[in-house]
């Protein structure tokens, strides 16, 4: 029996209903793909027992870019639900991308072309596979509508500064939480730069992908270090490296954080330094005899935004009573 229906309808953009009640799913272990980029299909008809089988197997992006597809109860495609989770009639308290054949109207054919014959072409069938190997997949029409990059996520590593010209090495692009190729699925266009800042980012789409979609690069300044911490009565004084000349005129200030907790997830405190020349804090009024432990980070501000370097690795120091 069949046991892979991955790609099986994949761009098949006349596609509007499909009624998969006679396919045979029982040993069906791989579906992916097998819905993906039939952007004009709207109804899907099968049985409980079809979508048993299909919950149970391999279905990553079965239904990506199904951008018209609704269940038998209403619910409608999501870049979110793309894998075969959905792969299931939909109910109250279960939503799926199928209608049940049981309840619903009979389903038109998936396409308007004709047999030789004069008769509406039917949809196929999943075919025979006693070899064990993958069935194969009907055909399909010469090329299929580009997704668009509309909706993506475009996710940009920032760069700290090191005086020279930065662009963005590792950009991230996801649609419908399917990760896409650089090169084959979109290109990327950015001038970078040197100074603090924010730089835009072009994402154009490319291949099966079309549109653009845009970011932001972001140079950060260059992280600093504590240099001394020196406990006090009920509280400490911390300093930190200063700047060389060049990243000091990349920076505004500085950040410093405290907080009772090393991983800095509650009790935390922190205070601005506005001045780039000043290098060290007294903190005071604090818990005698307790350790705390204590983080620096420069920022600059530019055009009312604050770009802030990476955190400084923290050191404890112990309050006097």
């Amino acid at each position: 029996s069949v046991t892979d229906m991955s790609f099986m309808f994949d761009r098949c953009q006349s596609l509007t209903s499909l009624d998969l009640g006679s396919f045979d799913t029982s040993s069906v272990t791989d579906m992916r793909s097998m819905f993906s980029r039939c952007s004009l299909l709207e109804t899907i008809y099968a049985t409980g027992k079809y979508t048993t089988a299909l919950e149970e197997s391999c279905g990553d992006n079965a239904f990506s870019g199904c951008l018209s597809l609704r269940g038998g109860n209403g619910t409608k495609y999501s870049d979110s639900h793309t894998d075969a989770s959905y792969a299931r009639i939909d109910a109250p308290g279960q939503p799926g991308y199928f209608s049940d054949k049981a309840s619903s109207p009979a389903p038109q054919p998936p396409t308007s072309s004709t047999n030789p014959g004069g008769g509406t072409a039917q949809p196929p069938t999943a075919p025979s596979n006693s070899g064990g190997s993958a069935a194969a997949a009907p055909s399909a029409p010469a090329k299929a509508a580009p997704v668009s990059l509309a909706k993506a996520q475009v996710t940009v590593k920032s760069k700290a500064y090191t005086g020279k010209t930065l662009k963005p090495t590792s950009v991230t692009v996801k649609v419908g939480g399917k990760k896409l190729v650089s090169g084959r699925d979109y290109t990327v266009s950015c001038k970078g730069g040197k100074a603090v800042g924010s730089y835009k980012v072009t994402v154009k789409g490319k291949g099966a992908y079309t549109g653009t979609k845009t970011a932001a690069f972001k140079i950060l300044p260059k992280a600093t270090s504590v240099s001394k911490t020196k406990a006090a009565k009920r509280g400490f004084t911390v300093a930190w490296k200063k700047p060389s000349k060049a990243n000091l005129k990349q920076t505004t200030g500085y950040k410093v954080q405290w907080s009772t907790d090393k991983k800095f997830k509650k009790a935390v405190k922190s205070k601005l330094v506005k001045k780039n020349k000043t290098t060290s804090l007294k903190v005071s009024k604090l818990k005698g005899g307790k350790k705390y432990y204590v983080r620096v980070c420069a920022y600059k501000k530019v055009g009312g935004k604050y770009y802030y370097s990476a955190w400084s690795k923290a050191k404890a120091v112990k309050t006097k009573k």
